[in-house]
C-alpha cells in the first residue's frame, strides 16, 4: 500500500494520492502499522498540495491521521513530551 501511495504520486496521479492514505487510515491504525501511517499520510499531504487542493478538504483529514502515530512512534523510543 505504501509503495501504490508513492507510485500514484510519482505519476501525477494526485488525487489518488492523497485519497488513499485517508482509506487506509483504518487500516494501519487497526495493525498498529505506525511508520507506513506515516509514510502513507505525509505522501498524502504533498500529493494534495501538488493536486491543487483546497487545505480545508484534504490536509485536515490526513493531518489529523498523522498526529497519532507521531505521538506513538515518540512514546515508543521514549520521547515523551513535557
Amino acid at each position: 500500500m505504501i509503495t501504490a501511495v508513492g507510485q500514484a504520486g510519482k505519476y501525477g496521479l494526485y488525487d489518488i494520492g492523497w485519497q488513499l492514505p485517508a482509506v487506509l487510515w483504518d487500516f494501519f491504525n487497526t495493525r498498529k502499522y505506525w511508520a507506513g501511517w506515516i509514510t502513507t499520510h505525509r505522501l498524502g499531504l504533498e500529493a494534495a498540495r501538488r493536486a491543487g487542493r483546497s487545505v480545508s478538504r484534504s490536509q485536515p483529514a490526513l493531518t489529523i491521521r498523522v498526529g497519532g502515530p507521531l505521538i506513538r512512534e515518540r512514546a515508543l523510543n521514549g520521547d515523551n513530551p513535557k
